[in-house]
Parts: structure tokens; sequence; C-alpha cells
């Protein structure tokens, strides 16, 4: 063999072997050895066949399943995969490849490993159980964790459930992700601070239930993952966008952060109180937010501090300048009902304010955008 040939396998032929082997067994054959075996057996593929798309996202489980084992998966890169503490983009993706979405396999031993790259756990049907650091989560139908990398991890599901796994290359998670949130409101600062801005091990947790949007969006991902046209990397990307989106805007109610840096209020608590800011900035002080919540005001302030990277005062300020520049860009309002809107009392601080931030007055800064927009 050529150390340049590309090898293939179906999903369900790797499954098959490690299933076969436990139960004659009684022991797990790791997903390398499994694919060894394949190799040795000449069952390995160098030109798989093209899988037809039929009704791509409302498939029923079993047809999604059929779908699943048909699939291929370039396995040259595990062929050289080596059994280090840490899982590389290098030994995983194929070059070809910024995201790998598959299921996972049975009968496999817990092994915590750390990886340089994003891993998704989505529970379609069953349960699973989630191995995080020193802690296990049993996960339910709908359950979605996004874990960080170089957080060390494994998870476990009975043979009765289904459970895919979506690896993103580092790159590719900060491509689309940080694009989302490029929205920058206190939510968005608080995933990005969880996810990119920290050298903790850390996971977000989303429950989402039996949602038929996500499962859709699931089965696009895992079908244009696994397919091999010139146009499924970027459609995959795609799809992960608009998973993304999706949990953004519909479950951000629902999610729960392992590395939260506080022993209360909950995560939950806290994006309420994220929510709370962003809808009463105008007025909102430190003393009344926490007088709301029923927190100290020095505690809250910590609180915040620590898991947003700025201070009370600098979130109110930032706030107001965004909702400033919206209005100097999409109105005719005058400065003094701006300034008003936004919550400063009087035009000539809210003019000190936004020149110390962009650099020019607003009146400027106004007159600039009207030159950009002939």
């Amino acid at each position: 063999m050529k150390t340049d040939d590309v090898l293939y396998a179906t999903s369900g032929q790797i499954e098959d072997i490690m299933t076969e082997h436990y139960i004659k067994t009684g022991f797990y054959l790791p997903f390398q050895n499994a694919v060894l075996k394949l190799l040795q057996e000449n069952q390995l593929l160098h030109v798989p066949k093209k899988p037809i798309p039929q009704n791509i996202g409302l498939l029923s489980t079993d047809a999604f399943l059929d779908m699943i084992h048909s699939t291929y998966v370039n396995v040259q890169p595990v062929i050289a995969q080596n059994h280090d503490k840490i899982l590389y983009e290098a030994g995983l993706f194929s070059k070809d490849r910024n995201i790998l979405a598959f299921k996972a396999l049975p009968y496999k031993e817990i092994h915590l490993r750390s990886h340089d790259h994003f891993v998704i756990n989505y529970v379609y049907s069953g349960t699973a159980s989630l191995y995080f650091e020193k802690n296990r989560y049993d996960l339910v139908q709908g359950d979605i964790t996004i874990i960080a990398p170089y957080s060390l991890n494994d998870i476990r599901y009975d043979n009765e459930s289904i459970l895919i796994r979506i690896f993103v290359r580092m790159s590719t998670f900060h491509s689309l992700f940080n694009h989302l949130l490029s929205t920058d409101n206190l939510l968005t600062t608080f995933f990005k601070n969880a996810l990119f801005e920290t050298t903790h091990p850390n996971h977000i947790f989303f429950k989402t239930d039996n949602n038929a949007n996500l499962k859709y969006m699931i089965q696009n991902l895992v079908y244009e993952s696994s397919n091999l046209d010139p146009f499924s990397k970027q459609n995959a990307a795609s799809w992960m966008n608009m998973l993304f989106v999706h949990l953004l805007r519909n479950f951000s109610n629902q999610v729960t952060l392992y590395d939260f840096k506080a022993s209360a209020p909950t995560n939950t608590d806290f994006i309420y109180i994220l929510k709370y800011i962003e809808a009463n900035y105008q007025s909102v002080t430190l003393a009344s937010l926490a007088d709301f919540f029923n927190y100290s005001e020095t505690y809250l302030g910590k609180l915040i501090k620590k898991n947003l990277n700025m201070n009370y005062s600098a979130i109110i300020r930032r706030i107001r300048m965004e909702h400033a520049v919206s209005y100097l860009e999409t109105t005719d309002y005058r400065l003094y009902e701006i300034a008003d809107l936004i919550g400063y009392e009087s035009v000539d601080h809210f003019s000190r304010a936004f020149k110390k931030l962009y650099g020019l007055s607003p009146s400027n800064y106004r007159k600039q955008q009207a030159l950009f927009n002939q």
C-alpha cells in the first residue's frame, strides 16, 4: 500500500467488527484495531461508492441508521494514528475535511482523552453518559454538549441509543461560531469567554428535547460530512452554522456551563441576569440589578467581571454605544434624542463617551457613514 493511498470503510463494517468482537470475547475492540482488521482482510476500498441522497433530513430513525451504516469513512488517518493522550487534528481529519459527523460506535472502553479541536455530542435517541474530567453527566434525548479543546472527556451510550459525534477543526469552529457571536451582546460574550478565552477545560450543555428541526439539521450534517463531492465540505459547514444559529436562538435559556465561575447563582440564573441587563441597560445600576436578583452588589460585580472579563460600568457603556451606533446609522434622530434613548442625561456626556470609544464625535461618525453609503 502506498503511503498516499486513501482507504475507506463503511461505518457499518467497522461497527459490525467491534460488535462481533465484543459478543465473542467480552472485550472491547479499539476503533483503530477494527480498521486494521479490515485492512488485513482486504475489505477497504480506494474509491468509495457515492451515497445517494433520499429525503435527507426527513428520514425515519431506521432509515437514518441505514444511511449511516452505508456511508464511507476515510480511515487513512486512523491507520497511522497513535495512542497519545491528546487526539490531534492531523491524526483525525483528512486534508479535504473540516467537519466529521458520525454515529458513535458501540462496545468501546471509556478512555479519557483531550483533543485540539472541538467535539460536539448529540443524543439523537435514548441516553448516554458523558465522562468529563472527574465528573459524569447523564444525558437524555436531545441533549447537546459542545466540548472545548484540551478537555479530558469520553462518552458511552447503550446499544439501543443513537449518539451523534461531531468533530470540528478549531479554525472552522472559530470561524463559524465567532461569526455568529459577532452580534456582541452579553450572552454571546459569555459564550465566547467560555469557549475561546479560557485555559480551563470547559463545555457548554444545551437541553433541546426531541426537536424536529435539530434532527433535520443533524441528518443533513452527517450526510454532507461523509459525502465526497466538490460541494460537501461547504455544505457541511453551512449545516453546522445553521445548527449553531438554532441553538443560540432557541435554547440559550436551557444552557449550562461546566467552568461557570461561581458557586451560585446557577448558569441559567446568570443568563437571565445578562438578558435583564440587555433589556434595561438605559437605567439599571449594579445596585438595582443586585437588589432585583437578591445578591449583594459586591458579589454580583465580581461574578460579572469573572465571566465577562469586563466590569459592570464598561458593560453598560458598551451596550449604550452599540445602540447609539445603530441609531446614528439607521435613523435621523437628533443627538439629544439618542442620548435620552440610551440612558444619558446630557448630550455632552453622551458625546464625550462616544468619542472616547470611537475616536470621533457622534455627528462626525454619522457624516462619515453617510459618505461610505453614497
